[in-house]
């Protein structure tokens, strides 16, 4: 393939995915992947249309196809269809709290979720930020980024998405509004992914309060164990 002029990868279809973490000094880093779409494409190097790693870091994300070993930050494949699934390989050199979102997509009436296979669940990248707590290891052949409507998704899954989860300033606590789920426990960790509240089979009703006493002002993750799944909102907390 030639190389392509911006302005025709531009008109090619094409979503951007971005990656966030902190590294060991707190520094926030953004990693973005991008993935098009084109007929005849295919999943090893196309001129023109991907893009090798050449600065990956301990922490980070990037496309790997079973085909071919090399890492990419672009990858162009074929002509799109709803059952495409694009593999990302998430390395992870600590424990910690990732963040999975979509930065950018040139694809109308076309949402893009984040498909976990160890969970069997669908994230909703088009609607939301996905936050990933995970031991450090390399995460292979379970994440991929799909597409697809709100179809796609199956009841559990739209009942998942559907908890509102916030913080509220003047009483301290995490407030859940639960869309009717029943919750187990709950689990709140700061952003090196360390336990630092845990609430266990919370009382019933529309929605309920987790008291959050003593902790630093930042950003944590919440993880709320369902009968139908676990739910992990990002916080901010602000006392």
């Amino acid at each position: 393939n030639a190389i392509l002029s911006s302005e025709e990868l531009d008109a090619t279809p094409q979503v951007k995915i971005g990656f966030e973490y902190q590294d060991p000094d707190g520094k926030d880093l953004h990693r973005q992947i991008g993935i098009n779409f084109k007929d005849g494409n295919t999943d090893v190097y196309d001129n023109g249309y991907d893009s090798w790693m050449f600065d990956k870091q301990p922490t980070d994300m990037y496309v790997k196809f079973a085909s071919d070993t090399t890492k990419y930050i672009i990858a162009g494949v074929g002509k799109f269809e709803n059952i495409t699934q694009i593999p990302l390989i998430i390395e992870m050199a600590n424990a910690g709290t990732v963040n999975i979102m979509l930065d950018e997509s040139a694809m109308q009436n076309v949402t893009v979720f984040l498909r976990d296979i160890t969970s069997r669940r669908f994230f909703n990248l088009s609607k939301n930020v996905v936050s990933l707590t995970l031991d450090a290891g390399i995460y292979q052949d379970r994440f991929f980024v799909t597409f697809g409507n709100e179809s796609t998704l199956g009841v559990d899954d739209l009942a998942l998405n559907q908890v509102l989860v916030y913080f509220d300033n003047n009483s301290s606590e995490v407030v859940v509004r639960k869309n009717n789920l029943s919750i187990q426990n709950a689990t709140l960790f700061n952003v090196l992914g360390q336990k630092t509240y845990y609430w266990k089979a919370p009382k019933e009703g529309d929605e309920i309060r987790l008291p959050v006493k003593g902790v630093s002002n930042g950003i944590y993750m919440i993880n709320i164990n369902t009968d139908k799944g676990t739910v992990s909102k990002k916080l901010f907390i602000n006392n």
